[in-house]
């Protein structure tokens, strides 16, 4: 069927070119993963203006906008409450832009910028990063008994995720989008401990069933498939309002 020949010629395309295989497939699934986010936040931040609207409070229908080129992403509505919105400027994400209207089509709404950083991070994390990680755990941690999942897991929560994703992740995304180091470095101060108990929560079990029963040339893959989910989690969870 199908589905039979789509793995074979995954398989086929893994022994031919591994590295560019695994790469293309996670900047694919990283881009679906962000551009479904967006749609979310805009329908969600669009909601609250309308909410806003109706109970007085202010909205982001100013045009404080950190986002570059005016892209829809985070809740847009400034976390402050109350009717004067002259001190949540400190408060709103990086991101956080003025909300578009209802109608304006789908790709109107899309930050592009914030995709591309995104995709590209994701291919090329798996590419570069993941590739050799894994590979590196199979020679230490051989086989799937009990101690080399455990050692495997272990490894890649307490060295690979906090010491070389997460910083990678800021500094990237935050320099393709045109951040300044300080941006970065204060956006994940606030930030990072929050999203690395989410990988934590999110990742330490889906990591456990990896390396318990996925071979050592399929788990960027099965990272890739996983993080379709998480990429959302993640891209809400970084393009959210200030302060939260």
């Amino acid at each position: 069927g199908g589905g039979g020949e789509m793995r074979r010629a995954y398989e086929a395309a893994l022994q031919r070119r591994g590295v560019l295989t695994k790469g293309v497939t996670s900047a694919a699934l990283a881009l679906v993963g962000d551009v479904a986010a967006q749609e979310i936040e805009r329908r969600r931040s669009v909601f609250d203006l309308h909410l806003d609207r109706s109970t007085g409070h202010c909205g982001s229908a100013d045009s404080s906008n950190f986002a570059v080129g005016g892209s829809s992403s985070s809740d847009s509505v400034c976390g402050c409450g109350g009717s004067d919105c002259s001190g949540c400027s400190a408060e709103r994400s990086w991101n956080t832009p003025a909300v578009r209207p209802f109608g304006s089509g789908f790709w109107a709404h899309l930050d592009a910028r914030r995709a591309l950083a995104f995709t590209v991070h994701g291919g090329l994390w798996a590419a570069l990063g993941l590739h050799n990680w894994f590979s590196f755990l199979e020679r230490k941690f051989p086989g799937s008994s009990a101690y080399s999942v455990a050692g495997k897991v272990l490894a890649h929560h307490t060295i690979c995720n906090p010491i070389a994703y997460l910083p990678v992740f800021y500094i990237f995304n935050g320099l393709i989008r045109g951040r300044n180091l300080e941006e970065i470095r204060l956006k994940a101060h606030m930030e990072y401990w929050t999203t690395l108990t989410y990988i934590w929560k999110v990742w330490v079990p889906i990591s456990v069933i990896q390396f318990a029963l996925v071979p050592e040339r399929h788990l960027v893959l099965s990272t890739a498939l996983a993080n379709l989910g998480w990429n959302m989690m993640l891209s809400l969870l970084y393009n959210q309002r200030g302060g939260q």
